[in-house]
C-alpha cells in the first residue's frame, strides 16, 4: 500500500476554488407555474467557470425548467433520490420518449435535443 506525503487539510481550512461541499454554497428558489425547485450552483462554489454543476432539488410533481434546447452543451442529471419522468425529442423526427427514472439514473441529454424534466 503506498502512503500519501503530502500535506493534508482539514474541512474547515479548505481553500475555496478547489473543494467545496454542497451546504456551503449558496442556493436559490425558484418558482412560476408549474415549475419549482431549488438551485444551488456547485460549479460557482469551487470557482469553476468552464463547466455548470447545479444540484437541482424538485418539488414533487414540479419540473425543474420548461421545456428547451441545449444548443452550446450537453446536460447530465444525476439522479440522487426520488423518482420522476425525463421527457426527451429525439432523432431527425423528434420522437417523444418518456423515460421513467430513479434513484442512482444517469441521465443524459445530448446537445441539439428537446428535453425536460419531472420529479
Amino acid at each position: 500500500m503506498r502512503r500519501f506525503r503530502g500535506r493534508t487539510e482539514n474541512r474547515r481550512e479548505r481553500i475555496r476554488g478547489l473543494i467545496s461541499h454542497r451546504d456551503e454554497a449558496e442556493n436559490d428558489r425558484a418558482e412560476l407555474g408549474h415549475l419549482a425547485a431549488r438551485w444551488t450552483d456547485l460549479a460557482e462554489a469551487t470557482g469553476c467557470r468552464g463547466l455548470g454543476v447545479n444540484r437541482i432539488e424538485l418539488d414533487p410533481g414540479r419540473w425543474s425548467t420548461p421545456a428547451h434546447t441545449e444548443t452550446g452543451e450537453e446536460e447530465i442529471f444525476f439522479v440522487l433520490d426520488g423518482s420522476g419522468w425525463s421527457w426527451q425529442q429525439l432523432g431527425a423526427e423528434r420522437e417523444v420518449r418518456m423515460y421513467e427514472v430513479g434513484e442512482g439514473d444517469c441521465v443524459l441529454v445530448p446537445r441539439e435535443h428537446i428535453g425536460f424534466h419531472e420529479q
